[in-house]
């Protein structure tokens, strides 16, 4: 028994040092992987927590698309009359760009064919640039008055873009052809947002002047719901595939409305990201849950929550009016248009610091995933408290042994003369540790 609780008391030693390297990592964001569709268990997360970057683009930034097939990020600059280009594996590249018609606001990325559609504001025309060549592709594509943003849907090819000149309507092109349909559907005053649902098959569209949202049904291409109430100046769109709610956001209230994607109806009450925030923007980040909103009043971005609808990171920082802001799956990154900076913001989440392995990619500890590694972290420190535990029985058990073998036995009387009795001999044993008897 000694020399197993010996070897057992090595052993525990031994695990605790791996243990306290293993959570040291962890805390330091070495081991940070969280795997796509799950929810962040920390309600609450600190800005600190998220490390940034920035990109120089061109002359104010609107917003931010990602090409999920050649891993770049394209950025319409509204002054430049230009598309920055970056590449979004080493996060450079901000000075090659393509140049577009007369103030591109608006961007939506067609992964079937692999184009990019640029709503040109000034121009009222969609610019199309193939991304396998970073080209535009023949004309620009004449739509509504003033074209502030657009939206794919992947399940009838169609991309959608909100012409915010009265009355407010919403052109049709057809990707599979570059054209527009016959006819716009007609939605509320001044549309500047929009977002696809994969899940129910519907676009909603931000009506900023009449304080609501319109639901288009991409099955026909006809309003499904005329008019559903938000906050004052609704301008963004963002929708949670986990949760299947619609998160729009209300500049004028500084706050952001949810609406039920399954009944198209809006939620009591509103999350609110701050009374002079100006949210303008949202993007949905798979891979944590959040809905990070770009506050343009108050240069930073909140994010919610949306297991719980409630705000987790009150401000991460970014550059000055941030506006339009989009997350890159493929590795986790969210790039926020600063549009009085000219410039990106790269925020990077804890489970995916900029600079680490794998090009920023949300990383791992041999292979598992963050649960994984906590639960071998839990066994290795159960295992070597256990082994803790028998190493001082057993120095226990071993000390009181010794001490019954060095009491010295009971003299025998030999008469007047008998000579006095020769202690024992004993082993010399090393001191135990502190505390233990």
């Amino acid at each position: 028994m000694a020399v197993i609780g010996r070897r057992w008391g090595l052993v525990s030693a031994g695990i605790a040092v791996v243990a306290l390297m293993v959570v040291s990592m962890m805390a330091g964001g070495a081991i940070t992987g969280r795997g796509i569709g799950t929810r962040a268990s920390s309600p609450i997360v600190p800005s600190a927590a998220f490390a940034e970057a920035t990109i120089p683009v061109g002359d104010e930034p609107i917003n931010v698309a990602v090409d999920t097939l050649n891993g770049n990020v394209y950025v319409p600059n509204s002054e430049s009359n230009n598309v920055t280009v970056i590449n979004a594996t080493t996060n450079s590249g901000g000075g090659s760009s393509i140049r577009v018609a007369t103030t591109p606001e608006g961007i939506a990325f067609d992964p079937s064919n692999g184009d990019l559609y640029v709503t040109d504001a000034g121009s009222a025309a969609v610019t199309v640039i193939d991304g396998s060549t970073n080209a535009v592709i023949g004309t620009p594509i004449p739509v509504g008055g003033s074209p502030s943003a657009d939206a794919y849907d992947a399940a009838n090819g169609d991309v959608y873009v909100v012409n915010n000149r009265a009355p407010g309507n919403v052109t049709v092109i057809d990707s599979a052809t570059n054209k527009a349909t016959t006819s716009s559907i007609v939605v509320g005053a001044d549309p500047v947002g929009v977002a696809v649902d994969s899940a129910n098959g519907n676009i909603y569209v931000a009506n900023y002047l009449s304080n609501n949202v319109t639901v288009i049904d991409g099955a026909t291409n006809g309003v499904l719901v005329g008019s559903i109430a938000v906050g004052d100046e609704p301008a963004g769109v963002a929708v949670d595939t986990l949760n299947g709610n619609v998160y729009v956001t209300d500049r004028g209230t500084g706050n952001v409305t949810v609406i039920n994607g399954a009944t198209n109806q809006a939620m009591v009450g509103s999350i609110a990201v701050g009374e002079l925030a100006l949210p303008t923007a949202a993007s949905f980040d798979s891979q944590n849950g959040f809905v990070y909103v770009s506050n343009f009043g108050s240069n930073n971005v909140s994010a919610i929550n949306g297991s719980t609808n409630k705000v987790a990171v009150t401000s991460i920082p970014v550059g000055d009016d941030p506006s339009g802001l989009e997350f890159d799956r493929a590795n986790g990154y969210i790039y926020v248009a600063d549009s009085d900076g000219s410039e990106v913001t790269v925020i990077a989440p804890p489970y995916a610091p900029i600079g680490s392995s794998g090009a920023g990619a949300p990383s791992s500890f041999l292979g598992l995933s963050t649960g994984e590694v906590y639960g071998l972290v839990a066994g290795l420190v159960v295992w070597g408290v256990a082994g803790s535990v028998a190493a001082v029985w057993a120095r226990r058990q071993r000390t009181r042994s010794t001490s019954a073998s060095s009491s010295p036995p009971p003299s025998t009387p030999q008469g007047p003369t008998a000579p006095a009795a020769t202690p024992p001999r004993t082993e010399s044993h090393p001191p135990g540790p502190p505390g233990v008897a």
